[in-house]
C-alpha cells in the first residue's frame, strides 16, 4: 500500500496524476492509519503514545493525526537512508568514536543469559 503510492508520488504531487492513481493509494494510507489509530497497541513506542497525546491536546483531529502519520511516513524515507548511510561512515571513519558508542551499546543496550544474547 505505501509502496504503491511510492510509485505515483512523483506523478501525484506534480499534480499530473490523471487516473488518480496517486490519490487513491494515498487515501489508502490514510485508511490504514486510521484504522490503526483507533485502536492502537498497548506496546506502541513512548514516541508514539507522546506525539500522538500532544497532538490531541493540540486540537487535532483523529483524521488530521492519521494524515499526518502518512505524510510523515512518506517524508522519512528519502531523508532517512542518507542519514544512516552517513552515520555509519562517520562512526566507523572515528575508530575512538565508534569503540565508545560500542561501549556505551554493550553496557545499556545488550542483555545476556546462557540462551541467549541480545
Amino acid at each position: 500500500m505505501l509502496r504503491k503510492w511510492q510509485t505515483y508520488l512523483t506523478t501525484h504531487l506534480a499534480g499530473i496524476d490523471p487516473l488518480g492513481n496517486g490519490y487513491a493509494a494515498r487515501e489508502k494510507v490514510f485508511k490504514a492509519y486510521m484504522n490503526y489509530f483507533k485502536a492502537p497497541p498497548d506496546d506502541r513506542s513512548h514516541l508514539l503514545k507522546d506525539h500522538h497525546r500532544v497532538l490531541t491536546e493540540a486540537g487535532i483531529s483523529e483524521t488530521d493525526y492519521a494524515k499526518q502519520a502518512g505524510i510523515f511516513t512518506i517524508a522519512s524515507f528519502p531523508n532517512s537512508a542518507p542519514t544512516l548511510y552517513w552515520t555509519i561512515y562517520e562512526l566507523f571513519s572515528r575508530p575512538g568514536i565508534l569503540a565508545e558508542v560500542r561501549r556505551e551499546v554493550e553496557e545499556q543496550a545488550v542483555s545476556r543469559s546462557r540462551e541467549h544474547v541480545f
